[in-house]
């Protein structure tokens, strides 16, 4: 609404309070696991990195970039909750993961929940399963993405129920002489 005149400053906006959201994250984050003599190098790497350039500059994809900065404070709070598990946590992860939802791409946002898991199986988190709040903060969050789960169901059976004799388009395998022949034009 603020800047519903001017696209570009709209952009400009976004990319600076995304930025400033990584930083203050990857602040806590490191601040959490201890490490602070190399602090701002990896705040500048972060800052700076290829996943950065790429969603900004590159692919103009600003969808995906909200995705990659609400990686940090997703993961700071699902941290925070392996240290102190009380009602508060869960909802701010709730409502933080949710609102990540809510402003990425869905098939990104899926790398990051078995991101997630993976961590969780890998570091022994399952202390989470006895914790009441566990089951709320589901609840929230089902609630959450409920309305992205039944666009997503209600477009495929569009899909299917209209087009018929459609064919659905998927992109061939890449294979090793697909590879090869790049290297062969390149020269």
């Amino acid at each position: 609404i603020i800047f519903s005149g001017s696209y570009k400053l709209f952009i400009f906006f976004s990319i600076i309070l995304n930025i400033l959201i990584q930083y203050v994250f990857t602040k806590k984050i490191l601040k959490f696991f201890n490490i602070e003599n190399y602090n701002y190098l990896f705040i500048f790497l972060i800052i700076f990195s290829i996943s950065n350039f790429n969603y900004v500059w590159s692919s103009d994809w600003i969808q995906v970039f909200y995705t990659y900065t609400f990686f940090f404070p997703c993961f700071y709070y699902f941290l925070k909750l392996s240290k102190n598990q009380n009602f508060e946590m869960y909802i701010k992860f709730g409502f933080i993961l949710g609102f990540s939802m809510i402003n990425s791409h869905p098939g990104n946002f899926i790398n990051f929940l078995i991101f997630l898991l993976l961590f969780s199986i890998l570091n022994n988190y399952f202390h989470h399963l006895k914790n009441k709040f566990f089951y709320i903060f589901c609840i929230l969050f089902f609630l959450i993405f409920i309305e992205t789960i039944y666009f997503q169901i209600f477009e495929y059976l569009k899909y299917e129920e209209n087009e018929l004799n459609l064919k659905k388009i998927i992109q061939s395998p890449f294979t090793w002489k697909h590879y090869f022949a790049s290297l062969k034009c390149s020269k």
